[in-house]
């Protein structure tokens, strides 16, 4: 039988329609906590619901899930700003997944608008599994509903994507041996590259090399990704003009000459003259 936290109940009595929205939700998890909650001005319910063991089995996931339900029939970016501050506030913080939460929403065309968020913010690392309120009272409590839905998100989104490299630590494990082979060789002044086929992580592992340069500054991280319309149609002291000025931005240095064809070469070698005076390395990646 599912549980559902007597106060959780008390929430219910002052409103009925979404006990009724949830309902599909008993046959895969327990309701162990529901309040209103305010955050960029917008205002949602936000449920914690802790999984049944078909649940922890099939997706690995073993503590209790953020749920949002924000009753409106749009849905704007401030919705996933508000559900970012419940994260990190009590009492969801180290209690609730962190990869993954459940929006629920009375806009009939949420799938349409999960994919173009992501699309548009690619470094957005949670994993949303949507569903629209209708959907889920249609389903009169449908626990295989719900269970299809997370199949979908939970095992449609490719996390190493080619498009997507990961920028922060959060999704990034292992490749420590080649992190610290290639990290060491940079500081000694080495050139090194990194080949493999597509997605398999290459320009995943940059980054990470980068954090870890910037952190421990090791020196001065800029990658350029030739795969860019304007990098591809820069002449070659164009594109050194650009790495020119990317530097001594970085660096906080003047440039004292005009660039130009014939004089970015000189203009170049002045600048990494410089970066060695004060001990900086020049890390420069073109994947």
């Amino acid at each position: 039988m599912p549980f559902i936290n007597p106060e959780v109940r008390d929430y219910f009595q002052e409103n009925p329609i979404e006990e009724k929205i949830v309902k599909p939700f008993l046959h895969n998890f327990d309701i162990t906590w529901a309040k209103k909650r305010k955050a960029f001005n917008t205002e949602v319910s936000v449920y914690f619901f802790k999984p049944e063991q078909i649940i922890i089995d099939n997706y690995g996931i073993s503590r209790e899930i953020l749920a949002i339900y924000a009753p409106y029939y749009t849905i704007e970016s401030r919705t996933i700003q508000a559900t970012e501050s419940f994260f990190h506030d009590f009492p969801a913080v180290g209690r609730v997944e962190n990869l993954n939460f459940i929006l629920i929403s009375d806009c009939l065309s949420i799938d349409d608008w999960i994919t173009k968020y992501i699309s548009e913010n690619p470094e957005f690392f949670r994993i949303i599994i949507g569903y629209s309120s209708q959907e889920l009272l249609d389903a009169k409590g449908d626990g295989y509903f719900v269970r299809r839905r997370f199949d979908k998100y939970l095992y449609g989104r490719d996390l190493f994507d080619f498009r997507l490299p990961l920028k922060n630590d959060f999704l990034f494990f292992g490749r420590k041996d080649i992190i610290a082979k290639v990290y060491s060789s940079l500081m000694k002044g080495e050139n090194s590259g990194i080949f493999g086929l597509r997605k398999t992580g290459k320009t995943s592992i940059l980054y990470k090399i980068g954090r870890q340069i910037e952190a421990e500054k090791g020196g001065i991280f800029i990658i350029y990704d030739c795969k860019e319309w304007d990098i591809q149609n820069y002449r070659w002291y164009e594109l050194l003009e650009r790495i020119c000025f990317d530097i001594s931005k970085k660096l906080d240095y003047t440039l004292l000459k005009k660039i130009s064809d014939k004089t970015v070469n000189s203009i170049f070698a002045e600048i990494i003259e410089y970066a060695d005076k004060k001990g900086k390395k020049i890390i420069h990646f073109s994947p």
